[in-house]
């Protein structure tokens, strides 16, 4: 067997074991969307971006995951950024809404150095929700 051949099952018998799983909803995509990272990054292309995400349950399953949100950010005067963010998820009877609202500044320190500020106020609500008319059905 050639050495190329070896060195492709000595890596397939050795990732073998290292198979992890977590349940992230897709905003967590922070490589094209660094406003989730953090409030700083809103703005800072200096376009104005909008990001949407939909999770939907394609397979009718009930109570299967379902998650929408979106963000938009942009530069409003000079160095300063606003950015906002609205998300639903749902899974199960467990539901939650999150809003968050963000400030950014960008203060150029040379040519190509900058130092970024954030700040940032969230609202955060995690519910159940019950259909207490199919409860009393099951009764």
């Amino acid at each position: 067997m050639s050495l190329r051949i070896k060195t492709i099952l000595a890596v397939l018998v050795t990732n073998c074991g290292i198979l992890l799983s977590q349940q992230l909803p897709f905003s967590n995509q922070f490589l094209v969307n660094r406003q989730v990272l953090s409030p700083a990054f809103a703005g800072i292309t200096g376009n104005f971006e909008t990001f949407v995400s939909l999770q939907k349950n394609s397979m009718k399953f009930p109570g299967g995951p379902e998650y929408k949100s979106l963000y938009i950010s942009g530069p409003v005067y000079g160095n300063m950024s606003l950015g906002a963010s609205v998300s639903n998820n749902s899974v199960t009877i467990f539901n939650g809404v999150s809003g968050q609202l963000d400030y950014a500044y960008h203060l150029r320190v040379s040519d190509k150095q900058f130092i970024h500020f954030g700040l940032s106020i969230a609202y955060n609500e995690n519910y159940i929700h019950l259909d207490y008319s199919q409860l009393q059905s099951l009764q």
